[in-house]
């Protein structure tokens, strides 16, 4: 019979089956669309994590390179230093200081790009100046840092400062901090010593987007810590004043020698230092991770966890955990754990770098650079004063390029 005037036909037998088909239909492509996201997040990732190592890489052997170029530009064939010159020498090429100024601003070009991309944030440049009397904590001879202000900027790679002494409570202190001032007379040291430090070895507050500090946010984090973080992750030791941003744990300065020692791209070691130094990038580092964090994860592989600490930190273990820390922080995709099997087993070496270690190697690789740099530099001013020495007919000094050695608590050119 037909259906009434202004009623609605009573719904079809059929149609309750093919709603639900249909949304069965529709779950099935949303489960796969996300599948799919996610096998693309981890391409991306991997990829990332690829031309990540492949810049630094490159970026490296680029500027070993530009190290050939400058002590051939500095050094004549025999091994003595060229005689500067003002404008172009014969057959109207550039003079050797003029070319030095050419692959240097290149080189300035080159390394605020990487240091950019691997960091997030461009690194102050080689060879700007620091400002005299800027506040900044500066490493003394001990190898502990000290609160200081900038005197003066050298041209050679290093900077001179005044150590400052102890003040009164409320005597007006700027510590971006707040804290009390770390000075090399209050530790019994002498502060008319040491006053020439490297430029690397100087730290300055960092202000990211507001008118909170970097140092502040550090010290906020740093002081909040649990009983578990303020003692070391490896020995158990009280005062784990040293972190290791690789794995987002805290540590005592001995067990931070034994990793400084492993190299920053294993692990990046960085004195808390009541926050001085320290960026938000690897602050996250810190408060995505933590002790606890990390034995959680430790205690599921006791071979590991048994091994020696160099055996154990270049495990792939410790590369997996490296690369969790990363994505969480950096929001990539969870890597697989490792199977327990091969948990001991070496890592792949130079295949990952964290965001904060890539940066680090960047910055480390940047800072050899203008070691030699400044030290062709001074192949330059002072040739014409050698030359003087060669036409008198003395024997010359050798004139060898810089030989940089990394020390764990200073870095130290010898020529």
């Amino acid at each position: 019979s037909s259906t009434p005037s202004g009623l609605t036909p009573p719904c079809s037998t059929r149609s309750l089956p093919q709603t639900t088909e249909f949304s069965s239909l529709l779950a099935g492509v949303a489960e796969a669309l996300s599948n799919e996201t996610q096998k693309a997040m981890e391409r991306l990732a991997t990829q990332l994590q690829q031309r990540r190592v492949q810049l630094l890489t490159g970026f490296t052997a680029h500027l070993d390179g530009e190290k050939e170029l400058l002590s051939s530009l500095a050094t004549a064939p025999g091994g003595s230093p060229r005689i500067a010159s003002v404008g172009c020498i014969s057959g109207g090429a550039p003079a050797p200081n003029e070319q030095l100024a050419v692959v240097l601003q290149e080189a300035q070009e080159l390394c605020g790009k990487v240091e950019a991309v691997t960091s997030g944030r461009q690194i102050r440049p080689l060879t700007e100046p620091l400002t005299a009397g800027t506040r900044c904590r500066a490493k003394w001879m001990d190898g502990n840092y000290y609160d200081a202000t900038v005197f003066k900027s050298n041209t050679d790679g290093t900077a001179v400062v005044n150590w400052l002494r102890p003040r009164a409570a409320g005597s007006g202190d700027s510590s971006p901090s707040g804290r009390p001032l770390v000075t090399v007379s209050g530790t019994g040291g002498d502060d008319s010593l040491h006053r020439i430090v490297m430029k690397a070895d100087v730290q300055l507050d960092s202000q990211t987007g507001g008118a909170k500090s970097d140092a502040q946010a550090a010290l906020r984090l740093f002081e909040a810590r649990s009983a578990e973080d303020r003692a070391c992750v490896d020995c158990g030791a009280l005062g784990a004043d040293w972190a290791s941003i690789s794995f987002g744990t805290y540590l005592c300065r001995m067990c931070a020698e034994e990793h400084q020692g492993l190299g920053a791209h294993l692990s990046l070691v960085r004195q808390l230092n009541d926050g001085w130094g320290w960026v938000q990038r690897d602050l996250q580092y810190m408060v995505r991770g933590g002790n606890a964090v990390f034995c959680t994860a430790l205690d599921k592989y006791p071979l590991v966890k048994a091994a020696p600490m160099a055996e154990r930190y270049s495990s792939r273990f410790a590369e997996y955990y490296r690369r969790r820390l990363d994505a969480v922080c950096t929001g990539a995709p969870l890597p697989q754990p490792p199977v327990q099997e091969a948990a001991l087993h070496a890592g792949a070496k130079g295949e990952f770098l964290s965001a904060a270690e890539a940066a680090a190697v960047a910055q480390e690789v940047a800072r050899n650079f203008e070691v030699m740099v400044h030290w062709a530099s001074s192949q330059g001013r002072s040739a014409t004063a050698l030359g003087r020495v060669s036409e008198l007919g003395l024997p010359p000094h050798s004139s060898s390029s810089p030989k940089v050695q990394v020390g764990r608590a200073q870095k130290v050119i010898t020529c």
